[in-house]
């Protein structure tokens, strides 16, 4: 699976994809922050398009 990777407010994070899926067939990710915190977005089941995200400030791009 991809890993997605940002910066937001001086603070670093990064995007795994999980093997949970919402009831729209979303794939759920896992969002680790370098201060410790986590957070969940979604993204469509392709994994390109974000459906839902916490923070609307934050962008992605992949690693490698």
């Amino acid at each position: 699976m991809k890993q997605y990777s940002g910066n937001i407010s001086g603070v670093g994070y990064i995007i795994t994809p999980t093997l949970n899926r919402t009831e729209n067939n979303e794939v759920k990710c896992n969002v680790r922050w370098e201060d410790g915190g986590n957070d969940f977005i979604w993204f469509d089941e392709t994994e390109t398009e974000l459906i839902c995200q916490l923070n609307d400030k934050i962008r992605v791009k992949i690693l490698g």
